[in-house]
């Protein structure tokens, strides 16, 4: 009778731990979970972040302080993960995250859960098995899932000048399949905007003015 009882205690407790391990996973992808704490950015962080991206260090205060919480946020909900030992984990983990919150800074619903929960990190170009090719980084919106070529992410913040930044390009992927899938106003006002994007640069004398640009940036770098 003891040893009944007693083994009737455990599958309980088995079973309301499990069901708690559901919940607690199933609050991390629908990136709700209220048990994960937010950590403020250190200084360390902020000037991390200032040597990248030069736009934020140019923030008035009251919009930097937006950007940090956003990026605090950021950190604890999106789930990274690495592959082929690459190197500074941490500071591609605060790049790309205050990536996606520049991006969004100007959005209310800036926290993009319908469209991307975890990044993939390689530390070079990888194959993909999806594509069943070699790539330096793409978008998977059914998983919503980011994948990137670690060594292309850092070029393109180290040249700032080419119009080639790979976090930007990947991450505005995301975005524009996030608004796609939602109804609300701000939602339809960046469809608007993103079709009127698509119709200038439709237009011929558009790129070539375009392309005239960055030539005379690469001139003068």
């Amino acid at each position: 009778m003891f040893d009944s009882d007693y083994l009737g205690v455990l599958l309980l407790l088995y079973l309301v731990g499990h069901l708690l391990y559901i919940v607690y996973y199933a609050l991390g992808l629908f990136q709700i979970n209220p048990f994960v704490r937010l950590k403020p950015l250190s200084e360390k962080e902020q000037r991390l972040i200032t040597d990248n991206i030069s736009i934020y260090g140019r923030l008035p205060e009251k919009y930097k302080k937006k950007c940090n919480d956003r990026i605090a946020w950021f950190k604890t909900r999106k789930k990274f993960v690495y592959y082929g030992g690459t190197e500074k984990q941490n500071e591609l983990t605060l790049i790309l995250n205050a990536t996606a919150v520049l991006m969004t800074l100007g959005l209310r619903d800036y926290k993009m859960v319908r469209s991307l929960f975890r990044i993939i990190v390689y530390p070079t170009a990888y194959y993909s098995k999806i594509r069943k090719r070699h790539h330096l980084g793409e978008y998977h919106p059914k998983f919503k899932t980011l994948v990137f070529s670690a060594d292309k992410i850092w070029e393109g913040f180290d040249l700032p000048n080419d119009n080639k930044n790979l976090a930007v390009h990947e991450l505005a992927h995301a975005l524009s399949f996030e608004m796609l899938k939602k109804n609300s106003w701000e939602a339809r006002r960046f469809r608007v905007g993103l079709k009127k994007i698509k119709e200038l640069f439709a237009k011929e004398a558009f790129r070539k003015k375009l392309i005239y640009s960055h030539s005379i940036l690469g001139n003068t770098a």
